[in-house]
């Protein structure tokens, strides 16, 4: 393979002048196997003609400060190499800078659940860098979680707290080879020390209390590599799904995941769905806070919605 450095610089043929498209790989997505993608990438790239400049990331955090920088340099398009936590991180960058470009996304990591609701392709490369490098820019709201202790972050695809948070945050923590074998020895661990936690919700027109296993705040349909947590949610309708599968045994839970998969959960007694635009969310034990698989902080936590803030190629 040959050498890389964290940015250079490609000219198509005949062009002039600053590049096009900045293009963001992160070669750690799906355990490595993101950065194996890149010959491919590039040589789709290449057909197409376009003039781009590559950036492969070398920490947490490069995605969002390379993505801003792209936008605030006048790149027309930034495209994503990588999974669901790369591409939040350059929808933040995007969404802090001045100007607003399409993201365009190309499906390389462990779970990649937006694409699934945009239906971006994921199982052919050139298809899915022909359509993040020139696709049409659509408008899709942007959801914000904002804990009380300070941290703030901007999601596609859905954040909360609970099970998954628990999930997340040990996965995070594991060092295997393979990211899809390091979130199954996370889910087993998380099964057998986890309880469900008391919450207290305030929305514009309800509140409530109750003890839950998930709450989830979503934009999109899927977490967790698959699993249709909220079938009924729009990208670009100006709102968030609240969903909440209640206060359900761990045996219980195992037994209805199938029906979650699919989506056919939703006339259980124990799940509440409410659309919202804000939700305040806290919890007198501590509860993690994720934002499209990422550790955010922990509740209280406010999450809010930004209708059609965001611009993405599909």
């Amino acid at each position: 393979m040959m050498a890389l450095s964290s940015e250079t610089e490609h000219d198509a043929v005949g062009t002039t002048g600053p590049a096009r498209i900045g293009v963001i790989l992160n070669p750690h997505a799906s355990g490595g196997g993101a950065l194996k993608l890149l010959p491919k990438v590039t040589q789709e790239l290449a057909r197409l003609n376009v003039k781009f400049s590559l950036h492969v990331t070398t920490e947490p955090g490069d995605c969002w400060t390379r993505a801003r920088a792209f936008a605030d340099e006048g790149f027309e398009r930034v495209v994503v190499i990588g999974g669901d936590g790369t591409f939040n991180e350059a929808v933040n960058g995007l969404l802090e800078a001045d100007r607003l470009i399409p993201l365009g996304i190309v499906p390389a990591g462990t779970g990649c659940d937006l694409p699934r609701t945009l239906n971006i392709p994921a199982k052919s490369i050139p298809d899915a860098v022909r359509t993040a490098c020139l696709g049409t820019p659509t408008a899709i709201d942007a959801g914000h979680a904002q804990c009380d202790s300070g941290e703030g972050r901007y999601f596609l695809n859905i954040a909360g707290l609970g099970f998954d948070a628990t999930v997340a945050e040990r996965a995070a923590r594991m060092r295997f080879s393979g990211g899809k074998s390091a979130y199954l020895a996370a889910l087993g661990m998380s099964l057998a020390k986890y309880h469900n936690i008391p919450v207290s919700i305030t929305s514009e027109d309800f509140s409530m209390e109750t003890t839950a296993v998930f709450v989830t705040v979503a934009n999109a349909k899927y977490l967790a590599g698959g699993f249709m947590i909220t079938p009924m949610a729009d990208v670009s309708d100006g709102l968030l799904d609240l969903a909440i599968i209640g206060d359900l045994s761990i045996p219980d839970l195992l037994r209805n995941l199938p029906a979650v998969y699919r989506g056919k959960h939703t006339n259980h007694p124990k799940f509440t769905h409410r659309q919202i635009t804000s939700v305040r969310i806290s919890s007198p034990e501590r509860a993690m806070v994720q934002v499209d698989g990422e550790i955010l902080g922990s509740a209280p936590v406010v999450f809010s919605v930004r209708p059609s803030a965001a611009l993405v190629s599909l």
